[in-house]
């Protein structure tokens, strides 16, 4: 395997009572798993093996359309085949639910988190926005200002150390 299992790349709540989550699998592939506020079973959908290679950079996006089944995953700009599983997402997500996670995931609600992202994180942009792929694969390498529409979190992770990272929203 080219990672341990479960790299975190980000989530929000407990392994246990996920809101979703979105990892590095120990195939190298690339698996986003969620829960929504009327769901009670897990809905996801993870790429092939190998499309994330170890000691590379990699820019992953993910989108999703709710009330269906319709995601896509793309790296560095590139759109990646994958595979679904479980009931569609009718959402919204419990946004009050547990706490968010960068590179770790909670095993159990209220432990200390865990399942660290092997590897490193440059930046986090989360969307409320539907993005496509011309605006993924043309906005991937540039920073942005933190005010872009649909934007709603955007840690830039420029801190150099510490637990704490900064929303630039």
């Amino acid at each position: 395997d080219l990672f341990e299992s479960n790299n975190t790349i980000l989530a929000k709540d407990s392994d246990w009572q996920t809101n979703y989550a979105l990892r590095i699998n120990s195939n190298g592939s690339v698996e986003f798993y969620a829960v929504d506020a009327t769901n009670s079973y897990w809905y996801g959908y993870y790429t092939g093996a190998n499309v994330i290679r170890a000691g590379k950079w990699h820019h992953i996006a993910l989108t999703h359309l709710f009330g269906s089944d319709e995601f896509n995953i793309y790296v560095n700009g590139m759109p990646v085949l994958g595979t679904a599983y479980g009931d569609p997402l009718n959402g919204p997500y419990n946004a009050e639910h547990g706490l968010f996670y960068l590179g770790a995931i909670a095993v159990n609600p209220g432990e200390p988190p865990g399942r660290f992202l092997k590897g490193g994180l440059d930046d986090v942009r989360v969307w409320k926005a539907l993005r496509t792929q011309q605006e993924i694969a043309g906005q991937y390498l540039a920073p942005l200002t933190g005010g872009e529409a649909g934007l709603v979190a955007y840690w830039k992770l420029d801190e150099g150390a510490g637990a704490a990272a900064a929303d630039a929203t």
